[in-house]
């Protein structure tokens, strides 16, 4: 039941950052320093060796430091900005950075150095390792070439929202949270369309999941319809029955199907292994519940903060944005059966609904839908009482998709199987499951 917000989150962090995704391709380095542009009046950014470098007295003075306390001392060719009792230096030419805080020293390794431009006059210093030291997070954008500077705890203190219906879904998950291992029985049907041509499946789905990833199950297929014109439920007059497990953390699946045995071997396990993208891995990860604050607000800001660390390429500024138009009391609007708030970015759509009343909140749904060259893909999901349903559709052109998954869920009494059994035959789908054609 945590996946559905996990894939908001993911979901979130994705649309902020392709809805940014011009390409580099001749564009000059810009910097953003709290959401905010920074002008460079006479020495712009350069990259070099793959390092974004920064005028030394334009960065220092962006990130706070006072002019008078920005200095270049040309004897010892070292560069040194002060603020607040804490001293950042570094020796033109050296692989180093120098801080002093609070009567401690600390030297950092850097892969560069600083540098002065012999052609405009000015001292360039790394961006990363400079603004890193000064305590600020640090993340480029390759599609806009820019360079992101944040200080994470001024943007999160400048939030003015609030944040209660968030802290009652987060004591809704801690109540379903211990639901595990969950399973599910449900119905699911799908229909495929394109021109005259036409199919469908539909059966049941049982199955059996645990909060690591792992899944069981089994899954019932009736097909009907008409492809190349020919009648597909005369075809296959039986329903197909598919045993399935897996590990999602892992990208291991396993299938066979236990009443084809002309077709294929109804004791042999296919195996398809999976390269999950390091996002949907990370944000596997992410639980609400353990990310729960004090209150709604903590919560949130707990939650955008871990947003930020696993996605360098947006904002925080941005982040915290797009979070709290989905997710704060005045993004939400009471609706029949709870509240909603919707969030447009250029070509896509996101949605969450919270369920319940006043008094009591037993559910949640999300949606993601993007638009592209005529085509609109849109995935729900979500979960009111003990019913769970999710639908998928893929439309454009001539062509039609849609998925639809309903069932309930309770708790089990055992783990899943994420594995066929030992000594059981297991085949990799780079071998095709079907006979070759006779010669």
């Amino acid at each position: 039941m945590k996946k559905s917000i996990r894939m908001l989150l993911c979901g979130t962090a994705a649309a902020l950052l392709l809805s940014t995704g011009v390409s580099a391709a001749g564009r000059e380095v810009s910097v953003e320093i709290n959401g905010q542009p920074l002008t460079f009046s006479e020495a712009a950014p350069q990259i070099v060796n793959d390092r974004t470098y920064l005028p030394f007295r334009a960065v220092f003075n962006a990130l706070g430091f006072a002019d008078e306390n920005i200095t270049f001392q040309p004897q010892q060719r070292q560069v040194k900005a002060v603020k607040d009792g804490m001293e950042i230096s570094m020796v033109i030419g050296e692989n180093r950075l120098t801080v002093v805080e609070k009567g401690e020293t600390r030297v950092i390794d850097t892969d560069v150095p600083a540098f002065i431009d012999a052609n405009l006059g000015r001292t360039y210093v790394p961006a990363r390792f400079v603004s890193e030291a000064a305590g600020y997070r640090v993340g480029w954008n390759n599609g806009t070439s820019t360079v992101i500077i944040d200080d994470v705890e001024t943007i999160l203190a400048s939030d003015q929202a609030t944040y209660n219906k968030l802290e009652d879904l987060t004591a809704y998950l801690e109540k379903v949270r211990d639901v595990q291992p969950v399973k599910l029985d449900g119905k699911y049907s799908m229909i495929a369309m394109e021109g005259e041509e036409k199919m469908e499946l539909q059966g049941s789905i049982q199955s059996l999941s645990d909060e690591k990833g792992g899944m069981e199950g089994a899954l019932d297929m009736a097909i009907s319809g008409r492809i190349q014109g020919k009648d597909l439920s005369t075809m296959i007059p039986e329903p197909i029955r598919l045993d399935l497990r897996g590990d999602s953390s892992t990208g291991d699946f396993y299938f066979r199907a236990a009443n084809l045995q002309n077709v294929v071997d109804r004791e042999t396990w296919y195996h398809l292994k999976l390269d999950l993208p390091q996002e949907v891995q990370q944000f596997n990860q992410l639980d609400l519940t353990q990310l729960k604050g004090k209150n709604g607000r903590e919560t949130a800001h707990n939650l955008v903060r871990a947003m930020a660390e696993n996605n360098p390429a947006v904002g925080t500024w941005k982040l915290l944005e797009g979070f709290r138009a989905l997710l704060s009391d005045q993004a939400l609007k009471q609706t029949e059966g709870g509240w909603q708030a919707e969030l447009a970015l250029e070509q896509y759509k996101l949605t969450v609904m919270v369920a319940g009343n006043e008094k009591n909140v037993n559910g949640y749904a999300v949606g993601i839908e993007h638009q592209e060259n005529g085509q609109t893909v849109a995935l729900e999901g979500g979960v009111v009482g003990d019913m769970v349903e999710v639908t998928f559709s893929q439309k454009g052109g001539s062509r039609t998709t849609v998925l639809v998954l309903q069932g309930s869920y309770a708790k089990s009494d055992r783990t899943p199987m994420t594995t066929p059994a030992a000594g059981e035959k297991i085949v990799e789908m780079k071998e095709s499951p079907l006979p070759a054609p006779a010669p």
